[in-house]
């Protein structure tokens, strides 16, 4: 194996995180090396969102007392904006599939992405 690079070896303070407690010694060294680097790159779990299902369920958080109120019939379309920077492709994707899915389509005009001016 070749000798790391001085950006890889930066990565090596995370291996003890308590963030990486559960999952990081299930990963063969490679694939724990590009999530560490992937942690350092974007501030979380990146390799893991990447696995994650674009249309995974979520729960309902609401308070009760919003789970019951009646809205009107006719409401105004809306256009949903994501400015991002930086942002792990997986997010994004995340995000996208979770406006589509969960506003009602009468209500959906259209979504807008915004890179602001992202290196990656």
């Amino acid at each position: 194996e070749a000798p790391q690079k001085a950006e890889e070896a930066a990565v090596e303070p995370f291996t003890d995180s308590s963030l990486f407690a559960h999952w990081g010694q299930d990963l063969s060294p490679e694939h724990r090396r590009v999530a560490l680097k992937q942690f350092q790159y974007y501030g979380y779990n990146a390799y893991l969102s990447d696995r994650l299902p674009l249309d995974r369920p979520l729960p309902d958080l609401r308070p009760a007392g919003c789970k019951n109120l009646t809205y009107p019939e006719h409401l105004p379309q809306v256009s949903i904006a994501f400015i991002f920077v930086n942002e792990a492709l997986s997010v994004i994707l995340r995000s996208i599939h979770s406006a589509i899915d969960r506003t009602p389509p009468e209500l959906l005009k259209e979504i807008i992405l915004v890179d602001d001016n992202s290196s990656n």
